[in-house]
Formats: structure tokens, sequence, C-alpha cells
């Protein structure tokens, strides 16, 4: 029965300008030796890893009307334009040809490679031209008239040159050689087609497919079709297989088993099928004027949905199989269907009742034929199939309060339906009686599951707050995190073969009991898992587990999630299947009981639309990414793009952002990198679905980073991108400077140690001296200590003379006698006599510091002999007052003549006359 509704069409993808196409008009599509794809525009030329188009942003080429795509063995790719010649692409380097250095015109139709490496172009009406070491090879009388379109080349494995023209096919021996019309290949002036398929030519037109004997130059027809045909879109793939692009009428794909027209109707965008091709991965893309780029894939689900009127625009919710092997599918808001198993036509079940519009979310039945499902609110509805017509009824007495109900199992092993309500209640139907087992209780959480052990003893149930309950019969027991569960919020329980217990959580995980165990462990996203939210749980025939999610299902080997559980791997792999495989919809139902259901090889999954039918046979077949690239280094505000074995860092820059892709068309955005830089990372390191990473602080050396993908089915790349990365040093990081440094500092250190220690050493040696020179002087200075100290005690006493006498002399002014005192005055003056005193101070102070009196004669040698003696009498230290009474003056006077003497030997004002004095 499923046999023939597992019937996957396939899906066709559309990409235009709004994808990031340069222009939606395409012309030319090839597959790199990296993986990616090229496509040549009307508005330039492009390449798409399946995720991201790459504008060729060089200014030569940024907005070239490309017609033509080829690459050479040397790996470099040749581009053929509509009115400027044509472009080779090496790496990041272009070089251009055209009627300016040796092309016959510019309009390049088709690229070709002859065996021995040298490549060729047709000039659209001028002919065709050789490029041997960047020199254009041209016959200038050409071969064809100028009336005749050049439209497409092919060189087969003798080295010969078959030519698609407007006038038919030609065989080509040689560059100058004899053109060889193919015999019937004359017809219709445009709209021929060349295709090489292994070492059979094809060719197309009008009439059909026609097989080229190379030898005789004869057809031999394979395929008509009576279409007129798009100019060079021809691909013949495999035995008896060909597409072909019709002129306003799609793409037309003709094989043993089945012809198919994919156009408007099915799909295909609007516009002119300009290019055919097929990648490595199988995939069908083609060109159209106007239309953009299409991809079409043979989906590997299955979808019921709108091939079937009862599906159209049906959100599934539930899904079951009887003991009749027929199958029961509810929806939302139409009510229940049954495909019957004997005949294989779908009945809807007739209802009138009001709860039958609020949706069927768990169906159950028995061995005799009796149905049961439960709604959102409405509670329980039967239909009995022991008559000829289904009987429907609703349940409306059964115990409950609360009518929502997405939980039912019939127990075969005890007769009777259990079904379990929003507020966590079980009631058991037995006997044609309904009884209470678990009271309900709005503090108690929603029963979402019922699942027997293998013996049929015991039943789990799942809840969504209270963990997994176990059924007893005298009441209840649960399990919950603090047994190791994730998380007390499931959404799905099963039971293996083994008695291990896995549960789904409310975006946990999965929790696994392994038999014989008492603790739960848990496996998550961070351990490999696709996803944290599980809503359902199976296992196929072929030792998968199968899973369901909000992004999709995915499937994992139960081996190896229980060597994970065990400690025996440190992560899982899973594959993972969505909308791009063919799903209605990646987001699948769960949170109820039928949710999920596996009739033998295949499993079927409700989603918003329609019903996801999955092979687990046939979904076995692995597939392997085959090419990874790093496209480019980013430091600083800079960036290097396609880098190729080695890339020189400049001097400096220690942080960098590696960016890379995995050229893959099917479900590219599932695919996940890993990543090792060797010589810091020592291990390889899961990025999950980014496509790039940073470093920082890289010391200088070299390194290899080294990508890797993961594929959505989990399988590793054998292919690993690498690239060597070199992090130069500063001059003083380079290890042979640093050990001069290293030395230089030594031989510097034993220096400064050795100079230190002698001049400690004659430090020591100094101090020694200077104690016994100041024990052979000791004496001196005191001798000079005393003198001076003399010298200050004479001038005092002077000093006090003079006072004396003055006021002798003022008292003697008073007498009236004045003859009688001229004498005694006269005296009195000789005993203040200057000279006398200033003569007999000079020879004392020259006694004491004579050394003084040298300098300031010799420094200064325009004083006069007056301010010789003031500065002496300064430099003992005595005021203006003591200096006036000493020189019988007053102290303004001597403030004048201290003032005149300080400018005249330039003393600033703001210094300390005596100390200046001192420190001569």
């Amino acid at each position: 029965m499923l046999s023939k509704l597992y019937q996957p069409t396939s899906q066709i993808q559309n990409w235009t300008t709004k994808n990031g196409l340069p222009q939606n008009s395409v012309n030319s599509i090839i597959q790199s030796h990296n993986g990616f794809l090229w496509i040549g525009t009307f508005g330039g030329l492009c390449r798409f890893d399946g995720l991201h188009f790459e504008r060729i942003a060089q200014p030569e080429l940024a907005y070239e009307r490309v017609i033509a795509l080829f690459e050479a063995k040397d790996k470099s790719l040749w581009v053929g334009t509509e009115n400027n010649g044509i472009f080779r692409l090496q790496g990041t380097k272009i070089e251009h040809y055209s009627t300016k250095n040796g092309l016959p015109g510019n309009g390049i139709s088709s690229i070709f490679q002859l065996n021995n490496g040298v490549i060729g172009a047709l000039i659209h009406d001028r002919g065709l031209v050789l490029f041997e070491e960047g020199e254009v090879k041209y016959e200038e009388r050409g071969f064809f008239e100028n009336s005749i379109l050049l439209e497409q080349a092919i060189v087969d494995k003798k080295g010969f040159i078959w030519l698609a023209t407007s006038k038919g096919v030609f065989r080509l021996k040689e560059f100058n050689g004899k053109l060889e019309l193919v015999e019937n290949s004359m017809g219709e002036r445009h709209g021929r087609a060349l295709s090489m398929n292994g070492e059979e030519l094809f060719f197309a037109d009008k009439r059909g497919v026609f097989k080229i004997n190379q030898d005789n130059l004869t057809i031999k027809k394979q395929l008509g079709f009576g279409q007129s045909l798009s100019s060079k879109q021809l691909l013949a793939d495999g035995k008896n297989n060909f597409y072909c692009g019709l002129r306003q009428k799609g793409v037309l794909h003709y094989s043993k088993s089945d012809t198919v027209l994919w156009t408007e109707k099915n799909g295909l965008p609007k516009g002119d099928v300009t290019a055919i091709f097929k990648d490595k991965s199988n995939n069908l893309w083609i060109g159209l004027n106007g239309g953009g780029l299409a991809k079409v894939k043979k989906n590997e689900v299955a979808t019921l949905n709108e091939n079937d009127e009862f599906f159209n625009d049906k959100t599934i919710l539930a899904v079951h199989k009887d003991y009749q092997n027929n199958l029961w599918i509810g929806t939302y808001k139409d009510g229940i269907f049954k495909l019957s198993y004997e005949n294989g036509n779908w009945i809807k079940i007739p209802s009138d009742e009001k709860g039958i519009g609020e949706g069927v979310w768990s169906i159950a039945s028995d061995t005799l034929g009796n149905v049961w499902y439960g709604t959102f609110g409405y509670g329980i509805f039967h239909i009995n199939q022991h008559e000829r017509d289904p009987v429907f009824k609703w349940i409306k007495d059964w115990g409950a309060t609360n009518h929502v109900v997405l939980a039912m199992y019939f127990d075969k092993a005890e007769n009777r339906l259990l079904v379990g309500n929003n507020r966590g209640g079980i009631f058991e139907f037995k006997n044609q009686q309904w009884s209470n087992l678990i009271p309900e209780n709005v503090k108690q959480s929603r029963i979402t599951q019922f699942v027997p052990s293998l013996d049929g003893s015991t039943i789990y149930f799942a809840t969504q707050g209270q963990g997994i309950g176990i059924l007893k019969d005298k009441g209840v027991e649960f399990i919950t995190a603090d047994n190791g569960l994730a998380y007390n919020h499931l959404r799905c329980l099963y039971l293996d073969g083994e008695n291990n217990l896995w549960a789904g959580t409310y975006g946990k995980g999965i929790s696994v009991r392994l038999n014989g165990e008492s603790k739960f462990k848990t496996v998550n996203v961070r351990n490999g898992l696709f996803d944290n939210l599980i809503s359902t749980i199976n296992e196929d025939d072929y030792g998968y587990l199968w899973f369901s999610c909000n992004r999709g299902v995915f499937k994992s080997k139960r081996k190896e999630l229980i060597e994970f559980i065990k400690g025996e791997r440190i992560k899982v792999d899973c594959k993972v299947f969505d909308q791009s495989h063919g799903m209605g919809d990646s987001e699948t139902n769960g949170g109820f009981q039928s949710s999920s259901v596996k009739i033998k090889d295949y499993l079927l999954y409700p989603t918003a639309k329609g019903i996801s039918v999955f092979n687990s046979k046939s979904s076995n077949r692995s597939q392997q990414i085959n090419d990874v690239v790093i496209e480019n280094i980013v430091f600083s505000d800079s960036q290097i793009n396609f880098p190729q074995d080695s890339i020189n860092l400049p001097i400096g820059v220690r942080d960098l952002e590696v960016v890379f892709t995995a050229p893959y068309f099917n479900s590219p955005e599932l695919i996940q990198f890993e990543y090792k830089l060797e010589g810091y990372d020592s291990d390889w390191i899961s990025n999950g679905f980014s496509r790039k990473t940073k470093y920082t602080r890289l010391a200088p050396g070299s390194y290899s980073m080294q990508v890797r993908a993961r594929s959505n089915e989990g399988v590793v790349s054998n292919a690993v991108a690498k690239l060597l990365v070199i992090i130069p040093a500063h001059w003083y990081e380079i290890r042979w400077i640093q050990l001069l440094f290293l030395v230089v500092f030594f031989i510097v250190g034993i220096w400064i140690i050795h100079r230190t220690q002698n001049r400690a050493l004659q430090k020591t040696i100094n101090e020694q001296k200077i104690i016994i020179a100041e024990q052979k002087i000791g004496g001196l200075s005191k001798e000079v200590t005393q003198r001076r100290k003399e010298l200050t005690s004479y001038t005092l006493e002077l000093i006090e003379k003079n006072n004396l006498l003055r006021e002798i002399k003022t008292d003697l002014n008073k007498a009236k006698n004045e003859q009688d005192f001229t004498n005694i005055e006269r005296e009195i003056k000789l005993g203040l006599n200057q000279k006398n005193d200033w003569k007999e101070f000079k020879e004392r102070f020259e006694q004491v510091d004579n050394e003084f009196l040298v300098k300031l004669r010799t420094k200064f040698p325009e004083l006069t002999k007056g301010q010789v003696r003031l500065a002496s009498l300064i430099k003992l230290g005595f005021s203006s007052k003591q200096i006036a009474e000493f020189l019988n003056n007053t102290p303004a006077s001597v403030d004048v003549a201290r003032s005149k003497l300080r400018k005249k030997m330039r003393i600033p004002r703001d210094e300390d006359f005596q100390h200046y004095l001192d420190s001569l």
C-alpha cells in the first residue's frame, strides 16, 4: 500500500537577483575543480557554493555579458563574452583577448580545449581561433563563409573537433585541416546542440536527438519530440537519458523509464532555456533567459498532500496504523480519514458532531476494529468498524472534567484503553466500563504518551512537567531529574528491543537509561545531536533511531548513541532531512501520542503541509562532501581572497579571521564545519554551521590552517582544505637576534658587575685616603678655625673700641673748655684711624684665609681696596651695621657699597652674598 504512496517527486529551486545573482539571464554554467558552480550572466560572472553567490568584482569583468565558460586542465577559467572577446582567469590574474590583440571578432559562442592542452574558441560568425602561449592563432582565409553561424564545439578523445553550426554538424580533424559534414545534420537554421557522454557523441535539433557514428559520419535517431531546441541545450547523461532545453517549452527529460517535461506548471521559472548542466552530486541546473538559475533535484522524501484532494491545504496532526493495517489520519479541523489496506482508497469518516472540528490529536485501536481518537477540548470519539458502514459516536461521559486528550493507547495485555488528559489524570476503558486510575489535578502535568514495557506488564507515560510516570496497581511512581533526566518536560518516550528507555525532552536533548542502570544520561547538540527538542522517537530495521523536531527529521545509529552514553565515544553523527529533501514542511508535529508511525520500511510524520513519508531502506545511501575551500584570510583592514597554498602576513599582524566554505548543493544549509590550526590547536574544533573563525595574539611562526566539513548525513569529508599561514616576527623577535641580545646582555652584565666591584673597591680606597688626609690636616684645620675665631674676635674688639671712642668723643664735645679738649680729640681720632685698623685686620685675615684674597683679586682685579675690605667683612658674616661701625661709617653707606660690589661682581640678586663669597 505505502509503496504506491511513496513516490518522491522532483523539486525545483530558483535563484534570481533577489538571492544575489548578478543578473537574471543565465547563459552558461560549469563546475570548477574545487566544486564551485560558475555562472555566466548578461550582468557579469559569479561563483556559487550552494548558499552564497560571490560576484567577480574585477573591473574588467564586473558587467560583461558572459556567453560561454570553460575550465582548462591547468585550472584556469576562460570566459567568453557576447561582444568583448575572451578572458582568462588564473587566481587573481586576468588576461584579455579581443580584436585589439588578434581576435577576428569579439563575439564568443563556445570554448574548448584540444588534447594537447591548447585552448580554442568559436567566434560567432568569424571562424575558429586557438590560444598558444599567449598568442592568438587564426587562419585568415577561415573555414566558413561569413553567413555561417558557429554555435558549439566539442573535442573527442581522438582529438577531433566537432562543430555545431547553422549549416549542420562538421568534423574537423585538425586546426587547418579538412571540414567534413555529418550526414543529415542540416536541419533548421538555428537550434543545434552537441553532447558527449563518455565516448558517445549525440546531436539534437528540432527533429529530436541523434547518435553520431563518429567513423562514417552518419546519425541514428534516439528520441523524437518535434519541438524547437534552444541552441546548445542538450545533455546526454547515461544510456538513453537525455535533457533537452526547448524554446518556450521548458526542459524535456527522457529516459527509458519515464519522460518528464518541466515547465511553469511544475515550478520551472519562465524563460527560454539557455544553459543545462549536471553537477557532481547529480543535481540538474538550468539557466533561463530572464528566469535566473534553477535546480532540479529528486526528493528523498515523499509528501502526501496536494496530490490528493483529502490532504490539499490540510494540517495533519495524528497518524495511526490499526490492527487491520489501515492507516488513520487525523487533521486539524478537517476530520479524520482512513486509507483502506484492502483497496488503497482514502475514506473520510463522516461526522456531524461538534467536537470533530477541534482537531484529532491522538488515535488508538483494538484488535476488533474499534478506533478511538482524542481531541483538544472535546474529549473522546469512537468509531466502530464491525459493521459494513462505520458507526461514529461521541463519548461524552468518561469520568473526566478536563477533555484535552493527547495520549491514548490500547493495552493489549490487559485488553483495555488507556487515556491521559491535560491534568495528569489517567482513565481506563475495560469491559465496557470507564474507571479513573489516577485522579486529575490542576497541579499535575499533561500526559503526552503511553509506552508499554517489552513484556507488557508495565506502562510508562511521558508528562510535561513531572518526568516519566510508571503506572502501578496501587498508584503511580515518577522518574525525574533527580534520577538523571535532563528535563522533566517530556514530549515522547521509546523503549527499544534491549530494554533501553529513551526520553525526548522539550529542549534539553535525549535522556537514556540503559538496561540494568538506575540513572539516565543525556546526549544533546553539544555532543553532535541535530536538535534538542525531540518530538518523536522511532527505530527502523537497519540500526537507526529516527527523531523528529521543529527543524526536520534526523536519524542516528543506535549503536553509536549507546556508545556515547557508555562513554566510549565523544560525539554522535546525525543525518538530517528537511524541506530541501522533499518534506512538505520542516516542522513536524509532536508532543502527543500519535505523532508518527512506522509501517515496514516506511516512517510517516505529520507536518503543517501534509504527511512526510520516509523510506528507511533507501535513505541509508550516504553522500560525502568532496570539496572544502578556504575563501578569505581577513586581518586588520585587509583581506586575501582565494589564498593558494600559503600566505605571508605583514609584520606585526597577530590576529586573523579565516573564512571557509564547502561547495555542496544537497542541503548546504545543514553542513557543519570543523577546523584545526596546527601549531596552535591540539585537536579538531567543531564550528557548527558557522563558516568563519578567528584567532588572536598568535605568536610568530608557521601554522597549517585545516578545515573539513560534515554533511547533513553526519559524514566527514575526506577533503581537507589546507593553508600554510606564516606570521613573520619583528626583528627583535627573531631567535638568533634574541640569542645575540642575550649574549650581549650577558657580557654587558658581567662588565657592569666588574665595573661596580672596581668602583666599590676604588671608593673604599678613596675613603681610606680621605681619612688619612683628614688625620694629616686635622691639626691644620683646627689651627685655621682657631685663627678665624681670633680674627672675628679681634674685629669685634675693634668695633667695640670704636664705639667706646665715639661715646667719649660725644661727651668731650659737651665740655666747656674747648682748647683743652682739642688735643684729647686729636688723640681719639688717632685711635679711630681706619688705616691702622685695616692694616692689622688684613694681616690677621691673610693668616686665616689668604687663598680667598688671592682668588678675589684674580677673578675681580678691578676691585678697589675698599671693596676688597668690604668683601672680606661680608665673608666673615658681619652685618651692614657691624661693618659700618668697623669702618666708622653709616649702615646706609655700607648698603650702597654692598650693592655696588654685588653689581660689579655680577652676583644675581637672589643669590646669598656671603654664600657666594664662601664658594670662591
